[in-house]
C-alpha cells in the first residue's frame, strides 16, 4: 500500500523525461541546481571582476577583459579541442610572423612565441581530454637530446640558453601532440587541415596583396618570380609537399576523387613557388607510391591517367621555359639557373663550426638565431 517505487515496466509509471540532464535521485540537490546555473554564475562573476577593476583604473580593466577573453577561448579549445587543433594548424601554416610583421613591424619574435606556446597549449588539452600515452619513438626526444648535448658540450659562441630553449619548443611541439590519445577524428580533420594549408596561404595572401600590406608573388636573385602567398616562397614549398603527402594518404586510404585534385592543385603551388628542394622529394615520393604501394582503394587502373597527364605535364612546361623566364623553376628548366639562392654563401660559417665540433655538434638552435657575416 505504501510501496511508492516505480519500475520501468509497472503500469502507472510516470514518463521520464530524457531531455532534463538533472532528473534522477540527486534532481534538485543544490551541486546539481549549480552545475544548471554555472553559466550564468561564472557571467555574474566577470562582470563583477570587470566593475571592480573599472574602479580601481583603467590597467587593471584591461588586464580584466585580457584574462576574460582568454578564459572564453580556454572554455571553447576544452570542449571542441579537434576544431581548436585545426585553427591551430591553418593560422600556424599561413605564418603570422611573416604577414603580421608586416602589419606591426618589430611583433616576428612575439608571434612566434604566440603560436608555439598555443600548440603547447593545445597538446595539453589532448592529453587532458584524450589521456595520455608514452610514445617511445617520439621525434620530440631527438630535440631534446640535442638540447642536452648542447647545455652540457656549449653551444656556439655568441648563441644563447634562451636560443636554444625557444628553438627546442619550435622544433618538438609539433611532435608533442603523439602524447595523447588521439581518436581517428582528430588525425583525419588535422590531414584535412594540412592538405588546405597551401592554398589557405595563397587565398590569404591575395588579400593582403590587394589590401597593399604584402605582396603575393616576389621576385628571387635571378629576376623571376615566385608565389610567396602569406608567407616565404621556400616555406609555402614545404607547405605544398606537405599537403601532397596528406593527399596521398586519403588517397590511397579512401581513393575519393577529390584528393587527386587536390594532389594536382598542390603541385602546381609547388611549381609556382619554385622551391626545387620539396618537388623534387614530392615527385619522388609520388612516382614511388604510384608504382609501389598497393591500395584496395585507389587500384592501380586509377592512377593511369593521373600519371600519365603528369609525364605529358613535363615537356610542356620545358617548352614554355624556353620562351619564358619569368617563373623561377621553368627559369631552371631552361638552364638558365644562376646561383643557389645564397647557399653557398654560408656553407663556409657551416663548414667552420662542424669543423670545431665534428662529433657532439652544438645543440639544437634554429638557424635564424645565428649571426653570419656571409649571409
Amino acid at each position: 500500500m505504501n510501496d511508492l517505487s516505480f519500475s520501468p515496466g509497472r503500469r502507472g509509471s510516470p514518463p521520464r523525461r530524457p531531455s532534463d540532464p538533472f532528473a534522477g535521485p540527486l534532481a534538485g540537490s543544490p551541486a546539481n541546481l549549480t552545475m544548471a546555473n554555472l553559466p550564468l554564475l561564472v557571467g555574474i562573476g566577470f562582470f563583477a571582476v570587470y566593475i571592480v577593476a573599472a574602479l580601481m583604473g583603467q590597467k587593471l580593466l584591461m588586464v580584466a577583459i585580457a584574462l576574460g577573453i582568454i578564459g572564453c577561448i580556454a572554455a571553447a579549445t576544452l570542449r571542441l579541442p579537434i576544431a581548436a587543433c585545426v585553427f591551430w594548424v591553418l593560422v600556424a601554416g599561413s605564418t603570422p610572423e611573416m604577414w603580421f610583421n608586416n602589419i606591426i613591424p618589430g611583433s616576428a619574435n612575439t608571434d612566434t612565441a604566440l603560436v608555439k606556446l598555443a600548440g603547447l597549449g593545445l597538446v595539453g588539452v589532448c592529453i587532458l581530454r584524450y589521456g595520455p600515452v608514452l610514445d617511445l619513438f617520439n621525434p620530440a626526444f631527438a630535440f631534446l637530446l640535442m638540447f642536452a648535448i648542447g647545455l652540457g658540450h656549449g653551444l656556439l659562441p655568441g648563441l644563447t640558453v634562451g636560443n636554444s630553449i625557444r628553438s627546442l619548443i619550435g622544433g618538438a611541439a609539433p611532435f608533442a601532440f603523439s602524447f595523447s590519445r588521439l581518436p581517428r577524428r582528430w588525425t583525419q580533420c588535422v590531414i584535412e587541415a594540412v592538405i588546405w594549408v597551401p592554398t589557405l596561404c595563397l587565398v590569404f595572401g591575395s588579400l593582403l596583396a590587394a589590401a597593399h600590406i604584402r605582396p603575393l608573388m616576389v621576385p628571387d636573385e635571378g629576376g623571376s618570380v615566385r608565389l610567396a602567398g602569406s608567407t616565404h616562397p621556400a616555406f609555402l614549398g614545404s607547405y605544398a609537399m606537405t599537403a601532397i603527402y596528406a593527399s596521398l594518404i586519403e588517397l590511397y586510404r579512401g581513393g575519393r576523387r577529390r584528393y587527386l585534385g587536390l594532389l594536382a592543385l598542390n603541385f602546381a603551388i609547388l611549381i609556382g613557388c619554385g622551391a626545387r628542394s620539396p618537388l623534387g622529394c614530392a615527385l619522388l615520393v609520388t612516382g614511388f607510391a604510384f608504382t609501389a604501394i598497393r591500395s584496395k582503394s585507389f587500384i592501380l587502373r586509377r592512377r593511369v591517367l593521373p600519371a600519365l597527364l603528369g609525364l605529358l605535364s613535363l615537356p610542356i612546361m620545358a617548352a614554355v621555359a624556353a620562351t619564358s623566364h619569368s617563373i623561377r623553376l621553368l627559369t631552371m628548366l631552361s638552364g638558365h639557373a644562376e646561383s643557389l639562392s645564397g647557399r653557398d654563401l654560408i656553407w663556409p660559417f657551416f663548414e667552420a663550426a662542424f669543423a670545431r665540433s665534428p662529433i657532439f655538434g652544438w645543440g639544437w638552435v634554429r638557424a635564424r638565431c645565428w649571426s653570419i657575416p656571409t649571409a
